[in-house]
């Protein structure tokens, strides 16, 4: 990407450089679900930058802000089905970057099968 485009996203779209990077890295993509972030106006207003492991797991050997530890989402992937899930909690600490994504991505795959389940079950109560 040039630096014009560059500065341009930042100083009139107050993107950061680490948002760019992100992104670039993503492919404009829910790194979780693959959803289409610059698909349409819905889809970009629910771009997240997530911690793929939470800082709340307070591991003293995780850089939480470097830029391996962080991954484009939607927000129904980080906030309603990933939240908190911390995924060396299934595989260990020290793994790659892709085996965390895809973990979380199992993960989130499995609890939209309940979720849409649940859904189905609730849709034939009303109808």
């Amino acid at each position: 990407m040039e630096e014009k485009n560059i500065q341009l996203l930042i100083s009139y779209y107050r993107w950061s450089r680490l948002q760019i990077n992100l992104a670039l890295r993503a492919k404009f993509k829910c790194e979780y679900c693959d959803k289409d972030l610059f698909g349409n106006i819905d889809n970009y207003k629910l771009w997240e930058v997530d911690h793929i492991i939470p800082k709340s797991s307070n591991n003293l050997e995780i850089d939480y802000e470097h830029i391996d530890n962080k991954a484009i989402t939607c927000r129904q992937c980080n906030v309603s089905f990933k939240s908190k899930y911390n995924p060396i909690n299934e595989i260990g600490v020290g793994k790659s970057r892709e085996e965390y994504i895809f973990v979380i991505r199992e993960r989130i795959s499995e609890t939209r099968k309940q979720k849409q389940k649940e859904l189905d079950e609730i849709i034939k109560v009303f109808f």
